[in-house]
C-alpha cells in the first residue's frame, strides 16, 4: 500500500562508527532597558550588544554525538543488520533482513541504501527539506510535517525496488527488511517504522518505546492475550509487516528532542534479549559515549545467549 494511502489507515561480521556534529537551538536573548539613547551612549561596544538582543536572537550551540554498532552474534553464520547513520543531514535507522540465504542482508543493505539516496534528494545545504518537482505533484501537508511525506516516499521507493529485485532473482525471493529509522529536524526526531525494529528515547533517566512492533505478539497482546514465553518465541519473529511486501504499510511518528535526550534504534537481537531495565541502565550510564553504549548493548546481548543478529544506533543531545 503506497504511504499516502497508509496515512488514512493509520554487514559486516562487526563494525562500529561514531559521529559528532554541531547542531544550533535558537535561545530568545533577553531584552535590557536603557535609559540613554543608543545613538548618544559612548560604549559603542554596550551599543552593538543591545541592539543585538533586542533585534535578533542568540543561538545555544547543541553538539549530537552518534555511533552504530553492529554484530553477527553467537549463533548466525551472517550478519543480515544494517544500519543507517549519516551526519548531515542527521539521519539515523536500523534494518534487519530476512528472507533465504542471501536475500536479507540484500534487502536490508538496499532499504538503507535508498532511504539515504532518496532523502538527500529532498535536503538543501541550507538545512531545510523540499518536495523535488520530479517527484510529481508535492502533497498538501495539512495539518502533518512535509517531512511525512518524504519519509513515505523514501521507504514506498525502497519497498518498490525491494520487490523488483526479489521478482528479478529467484536467489532473493521473499526477501525483506524491517525498517526503522528518521530525521533529526528542529528538535524533533521524524520517523517511520515497519516491522519489530524499536525506537526508545531516553529522558530523565526514564527509557521509552516510541513504536509499537509489527508481529503476531503484539497483535496477541492487542486482543488482550498476554502471551507466554513459547508463544513469544514462536510468534515474536513472525512480522505482519516488512519493507518488501507489496501491502506494506508504514507508521509515522515524531518526538521532540531537548538537550540530554537520548535515541536509541535497534533490531530485535538487542531489545528481546536485554530487558528495558537493562538497556536504561547502560545507556544512561552518564560516563560513557555513544560509541561506548552502542558497544555495551552488543555485549551484553551477546552475554546473554547472542542467538541473533545486533545492532545499536545511539544518538545523544
Amino acid at each position: 500500500m503506497p504511504f499516502e494511502q497508509a496515512l488514512a489507515v493509520t554487514g559486516p561480521f562487526l563494525s562500529s562508527t561514531s559521529y559528532t556534529r554541531k547542531r544550533t537551538v535558537p535561545v530568545t536573548a533577553p531584552c535590557f532597558a536603557h535609559a540613554i539613547p543608543l545613538s548618544e551612549h559612548p560604549m559603542n561596544i554596550l551599543k552593538l550588544f543591545t541592539q543585538t538582543a533586542t533585534r535578533s536572537r542568540r543561538r545555544l550551540e547543541l553538539q549530537p554525538t552518534f555511533s552504530s554498532h553492529t554484530d553477527r552474534g553467537l549463533t548466525r553464520l551472517e550478519n543480515q543488520d544494517r544500519a543507517l547513520c549519516r551526519a548531515e543531514p542527521l539521519l539515523l535507522g536500523v534494518a534487519d533482513g530476512m528472507g533465504g540465504h542471501q536475500g536479507g542482508s540484500v534487502a536490508a543493505q538496499m532499504c538503507v541504501t535508498i532511504m539515504e539516496e532518496v532523502l538527500l534528494e529532498a535536503y538543501f545545504e541550507n538545512g531545510s527539506w523540499h518536495w523535488p518537482p520530479h517527484w510529481g505533484p508535492k502533497p498538501d501537508p495539512g495539518s502533518n510535517s512535509l517531512l511525512r511525506y518524504i519519509l513515505g516516499r523514501a521507504l514506498d521507493h525502497a519497498n518498490q525496488r525491494i520487490l523488483e529485485a526479489a521478482e528479478a532473482d529467484v536467489h532473493l525471493s521473499g526477501m525483506g527488511t524491517t525498517f526503522t529509522g528518521g530525521i533529526f529536524y528542529h528538535h524533533a526526531f521524524h520517523f517511520i517504522h515497519v516491522g519489530d525494529t524499536r525506537l526508545y528515547r531516553l529522558r530523565y533517566g526514564q527509557l521509552e518505546q516510541l513504536t509499537s512492533d509489527q508481529n503476531y505478539a503484539q497483535v496477541m497482546r492487542e486482543q488482550g492475550h498476554r502471551p507466554s514465553e513459547d508463544e513469544l518465541h514462536l510468534y515474536g519473529s513472525r512480522l505482519t509487516q516488512s519493507v518488501g511486501d507489496p501491502k506494506m504499510i508504514s507508521v509515522y511518528g515524531v518526538t521532540p528532542i531537548a538537550p540530554g535526550d537520548l535515541i536509541l534504534l535497534c533490531s530485535d537481537g538487542l531489545h528481546q534479549l536485554v530487558s528495558p531495565i537493562k538497556l536504561c541502565a547502560i545507556v544512561s550510564h552518564e560516563h560513557l559515549s555513544p560509541q561506548e553504549k552502542a558497544a555495551s548493548c552488543i555485549a551484553e546481548a551477546n552475554r546473554v545467549g547472542g542467538t541473533d543478529n545486533i545492532t545499536a544506533v545511539i544518538a545523544q543531545f
